[in-house]
């Protein structure tokens, strides 16, 4: 992964933080000085026999703490009341951070070298990585150091890339740009997630990956409808369906079928949105998910449910007769969740706090608000906040009862957690 003189003072620590190691220790696995390891770490040069020990060291030293934190990321749970710990989420976020060092994958100096197939298979465990950093806590815990990295391997592409490894590199690139952008969206910088998705569709189309291309494209929709330009989120979808075409995968289809009912239900379209989730849920039922891509991993049961109760939602502050079946579905979306998709779960809850309040019952919404509102702290997502403070525009009729004007003072109390 090029030679020691392209690491950062930055990296080269992290490497060690990663390994678990002393100087000391780290000297002696190396067979090097303790010197060698303090000029390494301060950027000052090596003898030719230092460097070219630390040198080959670093061919197999990213994978061993690549597959450390793997074990750890697949481990991070949540304690036994079901809230995830502080401590555990920088644990988890520094150990991935550390490996994209390691792998000389974080930073502004791109790698030197032939970059092949085993480094693109580094750079896509570790977006796996951060991706479960960003279920489990939001995108507010990691959307610098996923900007950080996207940025890194997006200048891979103009470095020396043979043909056979480019197209593979482009879609590792544009999972990636994917990924940063919905931190960044989910984080509230809207200009960075448009930024970083442009550059995902251009890389997923440049790797004629039309799937991808749909999933990118998915994502742009999520935000136009978070800021209620659902006008432009239906465009968007359709846009997506037209150029994926028959390369849509069951999954893929009920996915952008389902986002494109929530938006029509907005617009006060309800035919057209239950036509699109008799679609959506028909395309579910036929998906085979070991066939689907990795990233549509997502995509569960719960999501389907979701779509349910948005689109009921929706159609509710409308007509209120449909209040109930709003309440039905998004209860079975927080009940199909995992565990380990903490952020859909608290959007989920928010969404059925909404939906208890339209339905007329305002005593259980306040409970679940309550309830709500202290797994919110444990998130970082502006998104989640957004819709936090949003849940006044559906209690108003029943403002005159002590427990939801309590209720409602709480919510101007919101703050975004930073980490």
């Amino acid at each position: 992964m090029g030679d020691v003189h392209q690491w950062s003072a930055e990296n080269v620590k992290a490497l060690r933080t990663a390994s678990r190691m002393t100087k000391t220790e780290f000297a002696r696995k190396l067979g090097v000085t303790l010197r060698s390891v303090t000029n390494w770490e301060e950027g000052r040069p090596l003898s030719p026999f230092s460097q070219s020990l630390l040198d080959r060291y670093l061919s197999g030293v990213a994978d061993e703490v690549l597959k450390r934190f793997s074990i750890l990321a697949a481990s991070s749970s949540a304690d036994g009341a079901g809230q995830v710990k502080l401590e555990r989420r920088r644990t988890l976020l520094a150990g991935v951070t550390a490996v994209a060092a390691a792998s000389g994958l974080l930073g502004t100096s791109r790698p030197v070298g032939q970059f092949g197939m085993t480094d693109v298979a580094r750079v896509r465990a570790i977006t796996t990585l951060y991706r479960s950093v960003d279920y489990e806590h939001g995108g507010g815990a990691l959307y610098r150091e996923v900007a950080r990295f996207a940025e890194t391997v997006s200048d891979l592409l103009h470095g020396s890339v043979s043909d056979t490894v480019r197209p593979v590199l482009l879609t590792a690139c544009a999972e990636v740009r994917q990924l940063a952008g919905w931190t960044a969206f989910d984080a509230g910088h809207h200009t960075d997630a448009q930024r970083h998705w442009l550059s995902a569709e251009r890389a997923a189309v440049a790797a004629d990956d039309a799937r991808l291309a749909a999933r990118i494209r998915y994502c742009q929709a999520r935000q136009f409808q978070h800021l209620r330009h659902n006008r432009d989120a239906v465009e968007t979808v359709r846009l997506a369906r037209e150029h994926v075409g028959v390369m849509a995968t069951p999954a893929i289809t009920a996915m952008l079928d389902g986002a494109e009912a929530s938006s029509l239900a907005a617009l006060g379209q309800h035919d057209a949105a239950q036509a699109r989730l008799v679609s959506a849920t028909g395309a579910f039922e036929q998906a085979d998910h070991t066939q689907e891509p990795d990233w549509m991993a997502f995509f569960d049961l719960g999501e389907v449910y979701a779509q349910y109760g948005r689109v009921y939602r929706d159609m509710a502050r409308q007509d209120p007769r449909f209040g109930d079946q709003a309440v039905h579905w998004t209860t079975q979306a927080i009940t199909a969740f995992g565990p380990q998709n903490v952020r859909s779960t608290v959007l989920n809850q928010v969404g059925l706090c909404s939906a208890l309040f339209i339905a007329g019952a305002p005593d259980e919404a306040v409970t679940t608000g309550n309830t709500l509102l202290s797994r919110t702290r444990r998130l970082v997502s502006a998104r989640v906040t957004d819709r936090v403070r949003n849940l006044r525009r559906d209690l108003t009729a029943h403002r005159a009862r002590p427990a939801v004007r309590d209720f409602e003072h709480a919510l101007t109390r919101v703050e975004p957690v930073i980490l």
